[in-house]
């Protein structure tokens, strides 16, 4: 058996907030690390951190929760899995980090997340249908669901500084500002195509048809 870790988070991002204020939960943001020390974390986030829209597959740093001197409150929870399904998981992030560039965040998801439903579509996710898939579970949840699963594994709970110290690479690139066009070109890019394929399943369960 191996141990992989499933960290809920309470960002300090504008958009965090706005998902704590809405849903009344404390943690708006889950990752898997491989690691319990956190020097890297897999998920489904922004893309950049001026871009809040244009999201997909991420590997995250405790850099991304620290941003102007700010902190962030996190739950480590270990998860056992056998070795069969951790070099599963393992052969998974090697995909999605592969074909990063079409991955998406699936903010259609976030539409019906009254009805906790999720819409499948190929290398597209929120970051908690991401972390249902990589983790096999046999339903899907919502991130205050899946707390509630692991509350007796829970490793660590408190300050992501006090975690991790100074300990993690920083992540220039993600903190880049890049020229508008180019943001909002990349954007629009992913997002008309996200749009098309929620339209096409939708036409797929209205007429039986497989259109995508």
């Amino acid at each position: 058996m191996k141990t992989v870790y499933v960290v809920f988070v309470s960002s300090q991002y504008v958009t965090g907030s706005l998902i704590r204020m809405a849903t009344g939960w404390q943690y708006n943001h889950v990752a898997l690390a491989l690691e319990p020390t956190l020097p890297k974390l897999h998920a489904y986030s922004r893309c950049n951190y001026f871009e809040p829209l244009n999201g997909g597959y991420q590997q995250e740093t405790p850099a991304r929760y620290l941003v102007d001197g700010n902190d962030s409150q996190i739950k480590i929870c270990g998860y056992e899995v056998t070795d069969e399904h951790y070099e599963r998981i393992r052969a998974a992030l090697q995909d999605y980090q592969a074909h990063k560039s079409e991955t998406r965040y699936n903010f259609a998801d976030i539409l019906i997340f009254p009805l906790h439903k999720h819409i499948p579509l190929q290398r597209t996710h929120t970051c908690i249908s991401f972390l249902c898939e990589v983790l096999e579970l046999k339903r899907y949840m919502t991130v205050l669901q899946l707390e509630r699963e692991l509350q007796d594994n829970v490793l660590y709970e408190g300050s992501i500084r006090a975690w991790v110290g100074q300990n993690f690479p920083n992540e220039n690139e993600y903190f880049e500002q890049r020229g508008r066009l180019r943001a909002y070109k990349d954007t629009a890019r992913k997002n008309l195509r996200l749009w098309r394929d929620v339209a096409l399943v939708g036409l797929t369960v209205v007429f039986g048809v497989e259109l995508l």
